[in-house]
């Protein structure tokens, strides 16, 4: 079963999606195609569906970077980082199957990632202008600190 999604945010800072990734003992990895179910099957409808979001199906599993956990079995699904024309990277993959460990890892919609990798650019931001920058897990939530 095929369940490719694709979200709405891009990734501007390769640097600061390798960061991000590290924090969550994952990798960023150059690679032309993800792991996914490998065949679309029309099952997935939901408004999440790369097909909604305008990814052709026939670009389902290519690829111009991947998001994967570290440890990780050979055929476990990959979030695929696409190249927009913009030079931002969206995410697409496959939430089925394997896909759930990408859920559980990275959080709903890419939710952990995402927080993850808006804290490692602010955090540059902040030191790059002058302040001492802090972060702490309160729960699911990544707090930031920032003093002069």
């Amino acid at each position: 079963m095929s369940h490719v999604q694709a979200e709405e945010m891009t990734f501007n800072s390769r640097r600061d999606m390798e960061s991000a990734a590290a924090l969550l003992d994952a990798e960023i990895v150059e690679k032309s195609t993800y792991e996914w179910y490998g065949l679309w099957m029309n099952d997935f409808d939901d408004e999440d569906a790369a097909y909604r979001k305008g990814v052709s199906v026939e670009d389902y599993g290519t690829c111009d970077l991947v998001l994967r956990p570290k440890e990780r079995k050979q055929d476990d699904y990959e979030v695929g980082l696409v190249k927009q024309g913009d030079g931002s990277y969206r995410p697409v993959y496959d939430v089925f199957g394997s896909g759930k460990k990408l859920i559980t890892q990275f959080g709903p919609k890419l939710s952990k990632f995402k927080q993850t990798y808006a804290t490692v650019a602010t955090k540059r931001t902040l030191k790059r202008q002058g302040y001492r920058v802090a972060t702490t897990w309160v729960g699911d939530d990544l707090r930031i600190t920032a003093t002069k």
